[in-house]
């Protein structure tokens, strides 16, 4: 019998779904404006990375990835 009950894993699958759904969704329609404001931009596809707390803040700061991008304010 299914539980009405989700765990992590099934909340972080709903959003990965979610998030490359919409973005396909968003380029099918209005694809041509996506891309002028950022040329680079791809369709997530499935699955996505995961990784655990530590290992993000490692990634961003290899990445030079900012919590605050105007004052670089570092993870």
């Amino acid at each position: 019998r299914a539980s009405p009950f989700i765990d992590f894993e099934d909340l972080l699958n709903y959003c990965e779904d979610l998030v490359c759904d919409v973005s396909q969704r968003a380029m099918d329609k209005c694809g041509d404006a996506i891309l002028k404001l950022n040329s680079d931009f791809k369709v997530p596809t499935r699955p996505l990375k995961r990784m655990d707390y530590r290992d993000a803040i490692k990634f961003c700061r290899e990445h030079n990835i900012y919590k605050d991008e105007e004052k670089q304010n570092s993870f």
